[in-house]
């Protein structure tokens, strides 16, 4: 008989140095046998299966594929490969296989995705004639795609000038 250990941790493990990246769903601990058994040599095809709820991932912006469970090896977080098994109506089902135990997280990703609209062409250095346009002007789009690619920049540089003035009128004040 081998005893197996899983501890269901309230925040980052205290055998780690950092949180993995991503937002964590659970951390946990898991051990296998007495200190050193679980080794490659000893374990030959270990599966760890998991569940999500659903909730969770959509208060996240999460999508099921965005989980992954992370492990803590040689002082680092290593990403395992993650399979989704099933969903239900409350939860997402997952899968990972691992040849060692340790710290663990569950870590839900946010993996952008490129829209096809966004895609751009080489540029060619030939000379080509404008296309027609119809009577309508583009001049102006690329610009205003430029600048939506930061929202809130604007209201960061405002918010760090109303910062400037205050401390300007105190320091003005107390001179």
């Amino acid at each position: 008989m081998i005893s197996a250990r899983i501890e269901l941790l309230k925040g980052t493990s205290t055998l780690v140095d950092a949180p993995p990246e991503g937002t964590v769903y659970k951390n946990l601990n898991i051990w296998l046998g007495t200190y050193g058994f679980a080794t490659p040599e000893n374990i030959e095809d270990a599966t760890i299966s998991f569940k999500v709820e659903k909730s969770w991932l959509t208060d996240n912006k999460l999508s099921k594929n965005d989980i992954s469970l992370a492990k803590w090896e040689s002082g680092n977080w290593i990403e395992l490969s993650t399979t989704l098994l099933k969903d239900d109506s409350d939860y997402v089902y997952y899968e990972v296989h691992t040849t060692s135990f340790s710290p663990f997280a569950i870590v839900g990703k946010f993996v952008p995705t490129v829209p096809e609209s966004t895609v751009t062409e080489p540029v060619s250095t030939e000379s080509a004639e404008p296309e027609p346009t119809d009577g309508v002007s583009t001049e102006g789009e690329d610009e205003e795609d430029e600048r939506s690619w930061l929202p809130g920049f604007t209201s960061v540089f405002a918010i760090t000038g109303l910062f400037a003035v205050a401390y300007a009128m105190m320091r003005r004040r107390r001179n």
